[in-house]
């Protein structure tokens, strides 16, 4: 079967509306498991694309001594240091984590939670030391890039071998697979597949991943289906990213760019819906 390419138009279908009469909850709560000593630009960058990404509410769960951070530089989320027991929309976690004891002990708990879930970084890095691939729950989102990919389901000669896999795994799994690189993959199953059509060279720096975490996560909080939410992030990640480098350059080009160019790929879905064609 062939991968369809998941263009500007399907973005503009999959984007919530948003009703002149809402209010901040109307739109979720997110949580970010993020951030670690000497690593909470990966919080920050993550927080910033979740809130930019449309959600009501975001809360940073991080260690207590870096929440100053935090808050300076994210004044918009809500800070945490233990895992709250309420319910959110939806729960990323992983960026700038490392893989100590007691993130391999959150990452536990999360997994026996109801939100829907986007593991990126050291979350994947934890499941595939820990071997609990097992225990992802159905709906799970993993972001990984192909080196962290090979450590969760073994060595692979090259891409299209990893496509295969992740097509099966992704199945057998009941998860969203998005398998970074060029021309990004996003698979569910056999049927539910596509191949971003958006992004460039100069969104490989550090960061970048952080941001699509941030992004996907804000879109799951807004109540997206995880397959929904992998595909429309993706493409307004690398439409972001493309507006970036059209403005500075790929060479200039950093993760906040990609942020700060997020209102370009967010202006260009926003057609009227009554112009949307309604089959294809």
């Amino acid at each position: 079967m062939e991968t369809a390419r998941f263009t500007a138009l399907d973005a503009a279908r999959l984007l919530p509306e948003r009703n002149e009469q809402s209010a901040k909850w109307d739109y979720g709560h997110a949580l970010l498991c993020t951030g670690h000593t000497g690593m909470m630009g990966a919080a920050i960058l993550c927080a910033r694309a979740c809130i930019h990404s449309g959600a009501g509410l975001v809360t940073v769960l991080t260690e207590k001594e870096e929440r100053g951070i935090v808050q300076t530089a994210v004044p918009e989320a809500l800070l945490a240091w233990e895992l709250p027991q309420r319910s959110y929309q939806a729960i990323g976690a992983g960026c700038g984590w490392g893989t100590e004891a007691d993130k391999a002990a959150l990452l536990a708990q999360l997994l026996q939670r109801e939100e829907p879930l986007v593991l990126d970084a050291d979350a994947l890095n934890l499941l595939a030391r820990k071997q609990w691939l097992d225990r992802l729950p159905a709906g799970t989102v993993i972001t990984p890039h192909e080196g962290e990919f090979d450590r969760l389901f073994g060595t692979h000669s090259d891409r299209d071998a990893r496509i295969q896999t992740a097509v099966s795994e992704a199945e057998k799994r009941h998860i969203v697979i998005l398998l970074k690189g060029h021309e990004t993959l996003v698979c569910a199953d056999q049927q539910r597949r596509s191949i971003n059509t958006t992004g460039n060279a100069g969104m490989a720096t550090g960061g970048s991943g952080d941001v699509l975490t941030g992004i996907i996560t804000g879109l799951l909080a807004r109540g997206l289906e995880s397959f929904d939410a992998a595909c429309l992030g993706a493409w307004i990640h690398g439409k972001s990213g493309d507006a970036a480098a059209k403005n500075v350059g790929m060479d200039y080009l950093d993760a906040s760019e990609i942020i700060l160019h997020m209102p370009q790929a967010f202006r260009e879905l926003n057609i009227p819906s009554s112009s949307i064609p309604k089959t294809w």
